[in-house]
């Protein structure tokens, strides 16, 4: 991202550095976590970003910031997030699970036809 963006470097410097965590539970791939949710892989953002997926009510996808929606409903990538191939993969296994809504980290979900609006984005894909 930095090297697309490298306006912003100084202000990294400003802010200071975080302490490490420990993970207490490492989540992986399809698993399926007590309160119905599955985790699909979603690294392309960060390496180990993860998507969720809530499988009741048509499924409801909470996408984080592997990708963004426009005021229209369509599915695009946020603007800190470039195409690679690991990414592009990301946003391709993320359109073939059936989900009728889609959250993201930073903007507005969308409330039909979500799954479509990711298979539509995908199918551009180079």
């Amino acid at each position: 991202m930095l090297d697309r963006f490298s306006f912003i470097i100084p202000l990294y410097r400003l802010l200071p550095d975080g302490e490490g965590v420990d993970v207490d539970h490492v989540v992986g791939e399809a698993d399926l976590l007590p309160s119905d949710l599955t985790v699909i892989a979603s690294p392309g953002h960060t390496p180990g970003h993860v998507s969720y997926l809530l499988e009741r009510e048509g499924g409801v996808l909470f996408v984080g910031d592997a990708a963004v929606a426009t005021r229209a409903g369509q599915v695009k990538r946020g603007w800190m997030n470039r195409s690679t191939p690991v990414f592009d993969a990301s946003l391709r296994h993320i359109a073939e699970f059936d989900f009728t809504v889609a959250c993201f980290g930073h903007s507005r979900a969308i409330a039909s036809d979500a799954g479509g609006a990711f298979r539509r984005f995908a199918a551009g894909l180079a």
